[in-house]
């Protein structure tokens, strides 16, 4: 766990490192990055001999997407439970290009260094939870906002670039497209012939794309009370920047890149996937998730199509058992907070029917 750029290979950290200056006092954590990154080439390049141009999965990836601290993990925690599902573990999720060979070899050493829990809502992370296959992204070329929680002088460019690809070049696009449909055949190779379930709210923003790249492909949204995000996504900040950044934060751009980048995901959601047929596209609340998650979840089956619900149902059951005694966070909800939110985001509180909470 020394940095996530740990996983990374030599053309995306040499391409990050000039665009960004790394401070003195972290050039001694870039220095152990650097050194496993080389170290791990001889794997790397075994493994892509190895698999070549692996073909693409025989099923089309169903996406958990909607803006982070909406619920989207505990949606896609859920939805893993279904055994007809491939998912990104913690190990291939951090070593994207080393997943079928070198991540197997040592795998239990790997294991042991998994964090507990996760540091922004104290959900459990075991060997076997499921990722985000943006971490693997990251590692895979330049385009991801988690460059900017790594170099957040940037926080703002780097936001913008990996979330909605401003200013990125064709060149760089065409980057991204080939690592997600690399690590999308990767993950089928490991897992078998199961679909693909990948959550991402990066991807909230890329619906469009993602279509394009996987005919087929199903999206199930979900949203929360603006409120609650707004403020949860401070903590997030708070909490991830001490962690990742490779150089002094600058606190003063959270609160803007919050504002503006819920806005546009949102926006960017509406527009594209209205285009979608559908039995491509599902949303709920996070609210009635919580509420009642079986109903919930078998309405998404139902409205996607997706066999196995029933057979599923017992382990879903078996995994609310296991979170019962989970504590979310709380939030004290302030009269500058409440004015704040109202006054950037009030088409999506009167769209999704959500007030201030008391």
């Amino acid at each position: 766990m020394i940095h996530p750029l740990a996983g990374a290979d030599p053309a995306t950290l040499f391409g990050l490192l000039a665009r960004h200056r790394v401070d003195a006092a972290h050039l001694p954590r870039l220095g152990l990055v650097l050194a496993i990154v080389l170290l791990r080439q001889p794997f790397s390049l075994a493994e892509r001999v190895w698999i070549g141009r692996p073909p693409p999965p025989g099923q089309p990836p169903v996406f958990v997407v909607g803006h982070w601290r909406s619920g989207t993990t505990f949606l896609y925690e859920l939805l893993s439970r279904d055994p007809g599902f491939a998912w990104l573990g913690p190990v291939a999720a951090g070593l994207p290009w080393d997943m079928l060979l070198m991540a197997r070899l040592l795998r239990p050493l790997l294991e042991r260094a998994v964090p507990k829990g996760r540091a922004i809502d104290r959900v459990p992370v075991t060997p076997h939870s499921p990722q985000e296959d943006e971490f693997a992204l990251a590692n895979m070329q330049g385009l991801s906002f988690l460059h900017g929680l790594s170099f957040p002088r940037h926080l703002a460019q780097e936001f913008r670039r990996g979330v909605f690809f401003d200013g990125a070049t064709p060149a760089e696009v065409a980057r991204w497209t080939e690592a997600m449909r690399l690590l999308v055949a990767k993950l089928s190779l490991a897992q078998g012939d199961r679909r693909a379930l990948i959550k991402n709210p990066a991807h909230t923003a890329r619906i469009a794309l993602l279509a394009e790249m996987f005919p087929g492909a199903k999206f199930v949204h979900v949203h929360r009370n603006p409120f609650t995000v707004f403020q949860s996504m401070r903590r997030f900040h708070a909490r991830l920047a001490p962690m990742l950044a490779l150089q002094r934060a600058d606190d003063a751009a959270v609160d803007s890149v919050i504002l503006e980048t819920y806005r546009r995901m949102m926006e960017a959601l509406i527009v594209q996937s209205a285009a979608l047929p559908p039995d491509q596209f599902a949303e709920l609340s996070f609210e009635d998730l919580e509420r009642e998650p079986l109903a919930a979840l078998g309405g998404v089956y139902d409205r996607l199509g997706l066999p196995g619900f029933a057979q599923a149902r017992p382990r879903f059951q078996a995994h609310l058992d296991a979170r019962r005694d989970h504590v979310k966070n709380r939030w004290d909800l302030t009269p500058e907070v409440v004015d704040l939110v109202t006054a950037h985001w009030r088409p999506y509180l009167d769209r999704w029917r959500y007030a201030a909470p008391s």
